[in-house]
């Protein structure tokens, strides 16, 4: 239930594992996605977009390219100055192949060139560039054990591990247990899935306080919920997720002041076409 900077980049890494083991269980195949959502917590509101395309090279080397916008809302009254908003532009690149020689083993890597700021610019000091490696191992169709390391180059803490397992003991259930988006997903049919999850959010945004421009404002938070996705047609689904968000806090990495968020109830709704 946040937007995607930095420390969710390995949400989105979990899901691209998940999906890359899928086999021939699907029944079609795209090469384009694009999706929106919106959210609600206490104090904040937060909305989105995300393109992605994926293109093999040489008909062997899969690569996928994506694009997306997100924002934060901060509707919060602070005697600490806070932005209006936090936003975040980035792109991503990332693949994921067999290592030759070894049965089940793959290796993966990504980047993420982006900007993280409090506005809709691209200011040379907001640039990161987040980047990460992973090796997966499938010992057969029920199993894949992941490890790798997330890197966050200018973060209080730049690196990160990746690890979890993602075991899939009947077509209709899947316990992705990858370390920073643990969920449950159970299809009750073609069309219907539940779910659980849950996270903790670290990220930081380089934004103007006053007179003092370009300092480091950091946001965190933890969250549990589960939801429903419903499949209108093979092209078009939706999902809405709901629950509890907790230990939210934005902090000035210079010292320059604290608030607190308030915990509570958090929804929100999403929608994604894949064509």
């Amino acid at each position: 239930m946040t937007i995607m900077p930095a420390m969710t980049i390995i949400l989105a890494l979990s899901c691209c594992v998940s999906s890359a083991f899928a086999g021939d269980e699907a029944e079609d195949s795209f090469r384009n996605e694009a999706g929106a959502y919106i959210g609600y917590a206490p104090e904040t509101y937060s909305t989105g977009w995300e393109y992605s395309y994926e293109h093999k090279f040489f008909d062997k080397l899969p690569v996928t390219f994506s694009i997306g916008n997100d924002v934060m809302f901060i509707t919060k009254k602070s005697p600490v100055s806070l932005p209006a908003h936090l936003v975040v532009i980035t792109t991503d690149i990332e693949t994921m192949l067999p290592l030759f020689g070894l049965k089940g083993v793959y290796v993966g890597a990504g980047i993420s060139p982006s900007f993280y700021s409090d506005n809709w610019n691209f200011e040379v000091s907001s640039f990161r560039l987040p980047s990460r490696g992973f090796v997966a191992y499938q010992p057969d169709d029920k199993w894949t054990l992941i490890g790798g390391v997330a890197v966050f180059p200018r973060l209080k803490y730049p690196v990160w591990p990746i690890f979890g397992v993602i075991y899939k003991p009947v077509k209709e259930l899947t316990f992705n247990l990858v370390s920073e988006d643990p969920s449950i997903v159970y299809s009750l049919n073609d069309r219907v899935s539940i779910f659980a999850e849950g996270n903790y959010t670290y990220d930081e945004y380089e934004v103007d306080r006053g007179a003092a421009k370009n300092v480091i404002l950091r946001y965190q938070d933890g969250y549990a919920g589960g939801g429903v996705e419903f499949k209108f047609s093979k092209f078009i689904k939706a999902a809405i997720t709901a629950g509890g968000i907790f230990d939210r806090s934005m902090k000035y990495r210079d010292g320059g002041g604290k608030t607190d968020l308030r915990g509570g109830f958090y929804t929100e709704l999403r929608m994604a076409s894949e064509f």
